[in-house]
């Protein structure tokens, strides 16, 4: 079935009415519709809710592109709050930003200076997990043109190599705060949690693919050799046979040892979170529970 853009113009009509637009960046209300008709692609379900939702976050998403002095960023907030970065930029979103923005028809326009502000800019990279290498690749993946990554692979391996110095435990594993998995100070608490392994396993994953399409052989093997480790010791360690899931072990500082492997007296907030995390982009909960089961969610 052939779709027709005006059909979905009374969608963005109702944003817009509902709207109180108090900050506007580089696309406002009144031109959301004809930018986006000729960015998104369409999109028809017999379920109007699911609909309305599609178009309501491809809405939104436009709110938050905004031109600056270090080119197109994509915010995380509306009004300016005291925990952003600069331009009001926070890097735990820019997984989510990529992954989403690539299906705009001129990407290049905007993710591209995006990209670079994280890698050659002024963002700060590792003030959040995030899972930046992977979505870099995801992003590439689109057009087939992968000369960003091979370019940015030199960052790509020196910030992967200083969250190994700043959280990589004795155990293998990665250690982070809660609050800096985004998910504020969270009953799981710190300690070995199973988004930063996930995020730190998919970007070696998106790492050795670079690294192979740039020729750069030691690369490629040694971040095989690194995210096949992490896959191990994340079954090993972080899966909760009883729950039938992945669970975060509390440890209070990133050098401390682990003294009890045992989830059964820990309360966790991370299970459900973190499958959200990876259903939208990441890949190593879905592998490690198929292994594990003998078959995927």
């Amino acid at each position: 079935m052939l779709l027709t853009p005006e059909t979905f113009k009374k969608h963005f009509e109702t944003f817009n009415r509902h709207d109180e637009e108090t900050v506007i960046q580089h696309v406002d209300n009144a031109t959301a519709w004809d930018w986006l008709r000729d960015q998104i692609p369409l999109f028809h379900c017999p379920d109007s809710y699911l609909e309305e939702t599609y178009y309501f976050r491809w809405w939104v998403y436009r709110k938050h592109i905004k031109l600056t002095s270090d080119g197109f960023v994509i915010t995380e907030f509306h009004p300016s709050v005291s925990w952003a970065g600069k331009h009001n930029t926070i890097n735990c979103a820019v997984g989510h930003h990529l992954n989403e923005g690539r299906w705009l028809r001129n990407r290049q326009d905007f993710l591209k200076d995006y990209i670079l502000f994280w890698f050659k800019g002024n963002g700060n990279l590792r003030s959040y997990s995030c899972w930046i290498a992977d979505a870099v690749w995801n992003y590439c993946k689109v057009d087939g043109d992968f000369q960003l990554a091979i370019d940015l692979l030199p960052d790509m391996i020196e910030n992967y190599i200083m969250w190994e110095k700043s959280n990589r435990n004795e155990s293998g594993l990665f250690w982070s705060i809660d609050d800096r998995d985004a998910m504020e100070i969270s009953i799981s608490g710190s300690g070995l949690r199973p988004t930063l392994n996930a995020y730190m396993y998919a970007d070696a994953m998106a790492i050795a693919n670079i690294a192979r399409l740039a020729g750069d052989d030691e690369s490629n093997k040694r971040f095989k050799e690194k995210a096949n480790q992490l896959k191990q010791l994340v079954q090993k360690y972080l899966w909760d046979e009883h729950a039938q899931f992945f669970k975060v072990i509390p440890l209070k500082n990133s050098n401390d040892m682990v003294k009890y492997w045992d989830f059964q007296k820990m309360d966790q907030l991370i299970t459900y979170a973190s499958y959200l995390d990876i259903s939208l982009g990441l890949s190593i909960f879905q592998t490690l529970v198929t292994n594990k089961r003998g078959r995927s969610y």
